[in-house]
């Protein structure tokens, strides 16, 4: 763990050229590496807690085409991303995606994942429930486990990646317990996103506008305007 984050710290942070000499982590800079180090080690121990598994892949980018209809035209629109791991366990494909926020592994329901004000949405879960998505149409016939690694609470007994579902919080076990509905809830949206008949609104929510990459487009840099 020590060699791997003495090169992460020289080519990410340092910036050095390969082969050079490399810098020692210090001040700030160490507390980091100190945190970073015992992260590491509270997932690696939940890993061997798991049994055993294989790694299927590492930060590769999956992306799938997906039929819209666009002004009652049918479309083909491209979605996808970089899933940062994805794991074979007992048979099953387990998708990971390491969160290093607060802790958000529940929802509701399928449809609070689509909330329009954001208020009850999961953008965590959702993340995750789309590269299953993707993943199961790309690879058909595979058992998807989707699942969150809050990197925070790594230090817990009961850690672990399940997403929990509904007011009983029972554990998602396979995508396509709830695939059918989600891929029926994102058409609806797509659909209704690429229809140029419907007029663009802005939300009332305006705390969505405080971290919106957008917010100078719509004249919403501050949540007070």
């Amino acid at each position: 763990i020590g060699k791997a984050l003495d090169v992460a710290f020289s080519e990410v942070l340092f910036r050095e050229d390969p082969g050079a000499k490399k810098r020692k982590a210090e001040g700030f800079n160490l507390i980091v590496r100190q945190v970073i180090r015992m992260y590491m080690h509270n997932l690696i121990r939940a890993d061997m807690e798991t049994g055993s598994f294989s790694i299927v892949s590492l930060e590769e980018r999956y992306v799938t085409p997906l039929p819209v209809l666009q002004n009652g035209r049918k479309v083909r629109i491209f979605t996808g991303g970089t899933i940062d791991r994805i794991d074979r366990v007992n048979g099953k494909i387990r998708i990971i995606d390491y969160k290093t926020g607060s802790v958000k592994n529940q929802f509701a329901s399928p449809e609070s994942l689509f909330d329009h004000d954001g208020k009850k949405r999961n953008d965590a879960a959702f993340q995750v429930l789309l590269y299953s998505m993707i993943y199961g149409k790309l690879h058909p016939g595979q058992i998807i486990m989707p699942g969150l690694y809050f990197i925070r609470d790594s230090h817990k007994d009961n850690f672990s990646s399940h997403i929990l579902v509904g007011a009983k919080r029972e554990v998602l076990d396979a995508y396509s317990d709830i695939g059918e509905k989600f891929e029926e809830l994102l058409q609806l949206h797509l659909t209704r996103l690429f229809d140029t008949r419907e007029p663009f609104t802005q939300t009332d929510n305006l705390e969505i506008c405080r971290y919106c990459a957008y917010a100078g487009i719509c004249r919403r840099e501050s949540s007070d305007e």
